[in-house]
């Protein structure tokens, strides 16, 4: 079975004062895996989080609908608005 949870903890806005997406992408597939952020690999070595942040930040004009990767057993799928969704590959 699939399990989808989707989570907004900042803003797209927010994100560039506070923290990055790719924070927000770790801390969510910690939150569904149960697991403590800091115990999961690296997210660099599945995608580029510079290009990944960099999409997702120059996506205001809409031309990027989602961008999806595999992370730790998981999809996870990033909007052009910034929302994540994680799903487990299981």
């Amino acid at each position: 079975m699939t399990e989808t949870r989707s989570f907004d903890r900042c803003s797209p806005a927010e994100r560039t004062t506070k923290r990055e997406l790719t924070t927000d992408v770790v801390y969510t597939v910690a939150d569904v895996s149960n697991t403590d952020p800091v115990d999961l690999p690296p997210l660099y070595d599945v995608i580029d989080t510079d290009a990944l942040n960099d999409l997702v930040a120059g996506s205001h004009d809409g031309a990027l609908r989602t961008i999806s990767f595999q992370y730790c057993g998981y999809t996870v799928t990033v909007t052009g608005d910034g929302d994540i969704s994680v799903a487990s590959t299981a």
